[in-house]
């Protein structure tokens, strides 16, 4: 039997415009203690573009491509880009990182994060799993007071087997107009 295990507290800088939401930190994050740690998870690839983008567009002219290969750098970029960072489930029984093997789970409260954190205009889910379970724990419930935007993107994670490319570029889309451009 696998022993439960718990997310993190939500990365909130101030005044988040965005809430990336994922299922539970992997192994290796829960071992690191920060979000998206395993080295082949394409989360903070993504978020080095965005924020390279950020920067050149601050800057008015290009820039050096953001390095994020510490959790301050990580936390910096975020901070940045206001982009803020919780899961769905706040604790559960897993073995290994496979969101398919997440059992027993309690759901964080997103609702009442939302609430105190009114800044955030648009929530994200990464991957399959986040999507049906905030949609399952927030969404329905309170789908009459939603004041906020809600888009589902595809796993970041190593076990979604899609190309780095494209998976950017849905990113990309989403995120771009809603952390570059609003500088």
């Amino acid at each position: 039997m696998a022993e439960r295990i718990y997310c993190f507290a939500p990365f909130i800088p101030p005044q988040a415009q965005v809430l990336i939401l994922g299922s539970m930190p992997s192994v290796k994050s829960l071992a690191q203690g920060f979000y998206y740690a395993h080295p082949q998870n394409r989360f903070f690839k993504i978020i080095a573009v965005l924020h390279t983008k950020w920067r050149a567009h601050k800057a008015g002219h290009e820039v050096e491509p953001s390095v994020l290969n510490t959790v301050a750098a990580r936390q910096a970029a975020l901070t940045d880009l206001g982009i803020a960072l919780y899961d769905v489930v706040a604790s559960c029984e897993r073995e290994g990182s496979l969101d398919s093997k997440i059992k027993n789970y309690e759901y964080a409260d997103i609702w009442g994060l939302l609430q105190q954190h009114p800044s955030i205009k648009t929530v994200i889910t990464n991957g399959g799993f986040a999507k049906t379970h905030f949609t399952k724990s927030t969404l329905k419930p309170h789908q009459a007071e939603l004041n906020f935007d809600f888009v589902a993107l595809p796993s970041t994670s190593p076990a979604h087997a899609v190309p780095f490319a494209t998976i950017l570029a849905q990113y990309e889309q989403v995120l771009e107009p809603l952390v570059v451009s609003a500088v």
